[in-house]
């Protein structure tokens, strides 16, 4: 988990995936790192909003539910949020830039980049040092 948190305004930052079982997202600084799945693993709680890999394709999950996505072999991630619209989008980064899911909630916490690896030989690397928001240059992205 990133110790900058999203409180305000909007943000980008882009993320290289690597191996099966690499997952990217936002969650609430109050995850429980050490408890049970359903409220320690940002693809089972309702307070994490994440996409990864796994070994059947490319999903989007929250509070438990999977969600198959549009996608093969994204290796380079983009992961907006406007803290205030109450919106998570994820992008496919590594060309043209095109949106693989969105997420819509009401915000109760400032959120946290985080990652989940289900494998040891997986790997996230932030790219960008540090998040990009208004004052630092947001990318054009596009919304379809």
């Amino acid at each position: 988990m990133t110790s900058d948190s999203i409180y305000l305004g909007r943000h980008y930052v882009e993320a290289e995936l690597s191996g099966e079982g690499a997952h990217v997202g936002v969650t609430y600084k109050s995850i429980d790192p050490k408890g049970e799945q359903s409220t320690s693993c940002i693809t089972g709680n309702d307070f994490s909003w994440c996409v990864g890999r796994n070994s059947r394709g490319f999903f989007a999950w929250h509070a438990g539910v999977e969600e198959a996505l549009d996608a093969t072999d994204v290796t380079r991630l983009g992961l907006y949020v406007d803290f205030h619209r109450g919106s998570v989008s994820f992008y496919d980064a590594a060309g043209p830039m095109r949106r693989l899911h969105n997420y819509t909630a009401d915000f109760i916490e400032p959120l946290h980049i985080t990652a989940w690896l289900s494998k040891k030989d997986n790997a996230v690397h932030l790219v960008n040092d540090k998040l990009c928001n208004e004052t630092n240059h947001l990318p054009s992205l596009p919304v379809c």
